[in-house]
Parts: C-alpha cells; sequence; structure tokens
C-alpha cells in the first residue's frame, strides 16, 4: 500500500515537471515569435502621403529630402507628395487627408486656437520636428531706387507685386505688415499697385522678365530662385523697420531675423527681417508606431538631409526640438526620449 502510494505521488510529480517545462516551452516560443512580429513590423515598408509646398522652391526639396529618409530607412517605402502650402496643410492634416505635412509654428498655432485665418478650433494637429527658418524676404528691382519697404509704403509706389500662392504665408504675413501701417491690399491697388499670386519660381522669372518689380517670400535662405535671379538682374533685399519688425514678432509669434551677407553675392550689408519655423506637423490620431518611424528616418538620416539643401548644413538632432511651442505627438516624443534628444 505504502508502495503504490509512493508511486503515485512521483507519478504526479513527472506530469508536473513535464507539463511546466511544457509551458516554460510554449511561452518562450510565443515570446520569441512576438519578437520576431516586433522586428519584422519595424521594418515594414511605409505607404505615406506627404503634404509639400508649392510646385517649385525650397519646401519641396525639404519634402523630398524628407520621403528619401524614409525609403533610406524602410525600403520600398511608398512615399506620394502631394503640392500644398503653410496655410491649407493645417487643415488637411486636422482632416487626416495626409500623414505629414509642412507648415509653420504661425499657421500651427492659428489652426489649434481657431483664430484667422481659420474659423474654428482644430484638435487633431500634432508637430514631428522643426525643420529650418522660413525668413521673408522681399526682392526688388534695383531700378526702383529704394532700399526699404517703407518708401513704397510712404511714397505710395505703384509696383506690381508677387505675394505668392493665396492661402499661404506670404500673403498672411504681408497682410499682418500692412496693417502695422493701417492698411491692406486693396488699399495699396487703389493707389495703382497690381497684387499678384505666384509661387517663388514663378515669381522671379517674372521680376527677371520685368513683368513684376517686388516678391515678398518667404522661404529658407540661402534661396536657390533668388540666387539665380541675381546672376541676370539687379536686384536688392528690402529692410523692414524695426518696429514693424518687433510689433508681429510680439502679436504673432514671428523671430527676429537677418539675412547675412554670406547668404547672397549681391548683399552688402546684413538685412533686417523676421521669420517662423517650419514644422513637420502630422494629424494627432494617427499611429505612434508611424509617427516613431517617421522621426527615426529622420534622425537616422540626417547627414543626408545637409546635403538637400544648403540652408539644411547645420541641422542637427537637437534642432529638430528646438523652439518647437507645438506639443509633440506620442510617436516621436518617444523615439526622442529613447535617444536622449529630450530629457
Amino acid at each position: 500500500m505504502k508502495k503504490t502510494a509512493l508511486l503515485l505521488i512521483i507519478s504526479i510529480l513527472i506530469v508536473s515537471i513535464l507539463s511546466v517545462s511544457g509551458c516554460s516551452k510554449k511561452e518562450e516560443t510565443n515570446s520569441e515569435k512576438a519578437k520576431d512580429i516586433e522586428k519584422q513590423t519595424e521594418n515594414t515598408p511605409m505607404n505615406l502621403t506627404l503634404l509639400g509646398m508649392s510646385a517649385s522652391g525650397p519646401g519641396l526639396i525639404m519634402m523630398n529630402g524628407v520621403a528619401e529618409c524614409i525609403n533610406k530607412s524602410y525600403p520600398n517605402s511608398v512615399v506620394t507628395i502631394v503640392p500644398g502650402n503653410n496655410g491649407t496643410n493645417v487643415p488637411r492634416i486636422n482632416n487626416n487627408e495626409a500623414d505629414i505635412a509642412m507648415s509653420d509654428n504661425v499657421f500651427t498655432s492659428a489652426g489649434a486656437a481657431g483664430e484667422a485665418p481659420y474659423d474654428k478650433k482644430m484638435d487633431n494637429l500634432a508637430s514631428l520636428a522643426v525643420m529650418q527658418p522660413q525668413v521673408f524676404q522681399i526682392v526688388a528691382n534695383s531700378n526702383l531706387g529704394i532700399d526699404s519697404f517703407d518708401q513704397i509704403i510712404k511714397n505710395k509706389m505703384k509696383v506690381r507685386i508677387s505675394l505668392g500662392l493665396a492661402g499661404g504665408a506670404w500673403p498672411y504675413f504681408f497682410e499682418k505688415l500692412l496693417a502695422e501701417y493701417g492698411l491692406t491690399i486693396d488699399d495699396m491697388s487703389n493707389w495703382g499697385c497690381e497684387i499678384l499670386y505666384q509661387g517663388i519660381g514663378d515669381s522671379c522669372q517674372m521680376l527677371s522678365d520685368d513683368r513684376i518689380d517686388v516678391i515678398v517670400a518667404a522661404v529658407f535662405v540661402p534661396t536657390p530662385n533668388i540666387q539665380e535671379l541675381s546672376k541676370n538682374k539687379d536686384i536688392v533685399l528690402l529692410k523692414l523697420e524695426p518696429e514693424m519688425i518687433n510689433n508681429l514678432c510680439e502679436k504673432y509669434g514671428y523671430f527676429n531675423s537677418d539675412i547675412k551677407t554670406e547668404y547672397y553675392d549681391f548683399l552688402d550689408e546684413d538685412i533686417p527681417s523676421l521669420h517662423t519655423n517650419s514644422i513637420l506637423i502630422v494629424p494627432k490620431n494617427s499611429s505612434d508606431e508611424n509617427v516613431y518611424k517617421i522621426t527615426k528616418s529622420i534622425v537616422e538620416n540626417l547627414d543626408y538631409l545637409k546635403t538637400v539643401h544648403s540652408s539644411f548644413a547645420d541641422i542637427s538632432e537637437e534642432k529638430l526640438v528646438e523652439d518647437l511651442d507645438y506639443p509633440l505627438h506620442p510617436g516621436a516624443e518617444k523615439y526622442y526620449r529613447e535617444k536622449g534628444i529630450i530629457k
């Protein structure tokens, strides 16, 4: 009887050991499978739509650079770039019409607050990275005989002026600048100015052909289109009055900026101006995984990104989150924290 009971106990112990061993192996197998799935997901090609800027100009160059970063980190990804502009990109991202877009701090903050030029608050916006400043450059035919924008206003000069594409940062800034003088675009038209809305490429060509006199642009510096224009046309960059610059910075979130002589051969002195920060924005409801991967691809390929445009030469990991006054998407924040870029 005792022998039978002992055998029974031994049998139960053996079954228990085998059962535990089996569970352990099963758990180990499941863990390995989970890691394999995670690794496969991490390296999975992406299918993304990017909202860029106009069909010509530095903004498009930058977005092409971002697309290439994604392809370098995630080969065989399908990245489609659709034209856009700073102003219209904000509501389009809010409406999930694309995965990532370029805009700036002024438009993004206005969208979140529901302030002009928007008529309602947008709650589906998040930032991914600061790229480069978009510096306001007022280019004029030197035949006008002026060196400041103030002279156009005070003398009510009848100039033909291109303000960039409608809905973009250029006309929005110009309206704010005129408001500091107590004027509107209609006021300028009424005293004989001709107002056009063309992108940087077309604007520079028109000034070269004497079809316009002035360009108002918010682009990276140096701007290749402006450099090229200066080779066959005598042009100047018009100064802005310090009071105007300070007022716009205080009221709307612009930043003081200087266009330095090192940027353009035709400059004899630094030109006081102001800029916005170009930022990459994403829908707030984007998956953390997707935004994490996009952020990772940009950081991993910063050396490449420095080569796509001369204004990116000093871009760094730290600058991607510098002066970023709009909340990061959790996926981007996770990557930056893992890398130690933010604490």
